[in-house]
């Protein structure tokens, strides 16, 4: 967190200047969400993508968040609540120890959080089996440079071993592109049932 108490990082994490490096609605519309749909926010933080989700999936859709902080969690469903957004839900555990519903994900997100993971396989596997058949995966994390903030170099994920996860996890990686200056943004598919 860089020198910043929780509150401190969480306020930082929907920060306005944010936006101008990582506009989530058009990583969302990239991956192909859309009204109605069910979307699910791996490691949701405090709603940065998820408020977003909860705007272009609309009342016919649904959004369900997870995160292992419990103080994230509350501040995202508060956020949701505030954006006027009921049909949710916001899970304060890890990915890889809750049961996740039943019913299928149109779209799930992975987002600056692939090299936090001591096993990112077992979390993308997870995933995998959490979406429709022929549902979207989108992982987007910090390129392995060096860029003014962010986490260390050394636990960066390069664009080719953050391909192989999500490959080794079973989907079928669609395209793989930039996603502002300092992050790659990888699209992937369920492919099988």
């Amino acid at each position: 967190m860089s020198g910043l108490n929780e509150d401190e990082f969480l306020r930082m994490l929907l920060s306005e200047e944010r936006k101008a490096w990582q506009n989530p609605r058009d990583i969302l519309l990239r991956l192909g969400l859309t009204s109605g749909q069910r979307f699910l926010d791996v490691a949701s933080g405090p709603g940065f993508f998820a408020v977003e989700a909860s705007k272009i999936v609309g009342k016919t859709g649904y959004v369900y968040c997870v995160d292992a902080s419990t103080k994230a969690a509350e501040v995202c469903a508060q956020n949701l609540s505030q954006a006027g957004y009921k049909n949710f839900e916001v899970i304060a555990q890890p990915i890889e120890i809750i049961q996740l519903p039943t019913v299928p994900f149109d779209v799930a997100l992975v987002a600056n959080v692939l090299h936090d993971f001591e096993n990112p396989v077992l979390v993308l596997r997870k995933v995998y089996g959490s979406l429709r058949r022929g549902g979207v995966l989108g992982v987007v994390d910090w390129k392995k440079i060096e860029t003014p903030f962010g986490p260390p170099l050394s636990i960066r994920l390069s664009v080719e071993e953050s391909i192989g996860i999500v490959e080794g996890s079973g989907f079928r990686v669609l395209e793989v592109e930039n996603s502002y200056p300092y992050h790659y943004l990888i699209k992937a598919e369920k492919a099988d049932a």
